[in-house]
């Protein structure tokens, strides 16, 4: 496959993301606005009528996102009859102690991020609409909505939209290293604000690194489900530790800590496979 190839494959995935949302957007507004927007709305309320509609319903707009884009890499996939990523090498064996370090790695990674979130409410991160997703709003979303969305959902579709399709397309472009820092600077331009970027950058570039280094895809949906897990069960258990300084401090500390332990028992040691880039 040459260059422009990849280049158009890649361009076109991460249209086809964003696609999804407009819909899911459209979705949401078609079906539960009811007679909060009508065409007598001056511009300004028309915009706070639909953030409103949507904010309040987030987790029902990402769950339709993440379905729109599976349904159509699941049609693509039974069409073709042959796997979605460009390269063969993605599907290693991974054993269980690597699932479970990577699995503790983003736990703690998720325990540290929502400590920070939380310490500045003003913070545009990758993990803002989840936020929103669990703030009370005048109409409570259900506890398995939240699940199914912000956990499952998200874990599986991103990691393998951009950790396993669109990375894979970078693999034939350039190094491991470098595909990997194009995959997660791609992946935080979905993102607003530049602690956004920064956060989302970061999760990306952990991700697919995780993924190269058992060379297996599983590896970065386990890390997910682990990070947006932890910070589902934080915020809805937890949230009342912010009121003593003491426990925001140990939290803080104790999520860098072991974040950095269990990321190096999960990328250290020796590895007797390496990833080998060849098209399909």
């Amino acid at each position: 496959m040459n260059r422009l190839k990849c280049v158009q494959k890649i361009g076109g995935y991460y249209l086809l993301f964003i696609l999804c949302k407009i819909l899911a957007d459209l979705f949401v507004l078609f079906f539960l606005s009811g007679s909060d927007i009508s065409s007598s709305m001056s511009d300004q309320e028309l915009y706070r009528a639909v953030s409103e509609v949507i904010s309040q319903n987030a987790s029902l707009v990402l769950l339709a996102t993440y379905v729109l884009t599976g349904m159509y890499l699941l049609i693509k996939r039974t069409k073709s009859r042959r796997s979605l990523l460009a390269v063969k090498g993605l599907y290693g064996r991974v054993t269980v102690k690597k699932m479970i370090f990577g699995a503790l790695m983003g736990a703690s990674a998720g325990m540290w991020s929502f400590v920070i979130l939380r310490l500045n409410e003003t913070v545009k991160s990758p993990f803002e609409v989840f936020v929103k997703s669990m703030q009370p709003s005048a109409v409570p979303e259900p506890l398995w909505l939240k699940i199914t969305a912000s956990i499952v959902a998200a874990a599986v579709i991103e990691e393998v939209l951009f950790r396993g399709i669109i990375l894979s397309y970078f693999l034939l472009l350039t190094r491991p290293v470098s595909a990997c820092i194009c995959q997660a600077l791609l992946f935080a331009t979905l993102f607003d604000g530049t602690n956004g970027w920064v956060y989302a950058f970061a999760l990306g570039l952990i991700t697919s690194l995780a993924v190269l280094r058992v060379s297996n895809i599983k590896a970065a949906i386990f890390i997910r489900l682990a990070f947006n897990g932890i910070m589902l069960m934080l915020d809805s258990c937890c949230a009342h530790i912010f009121s003593d300084p003491l426990s925001i401090r140990f939290m803080l500390i104790a999520g860098g800590i072991l974040f950095v332990f269990f990321g190096s028992l999960y990328f250290g040691g020796r590895t007797s496979k390496r990833i080998v880039v060849r098209p399909r």
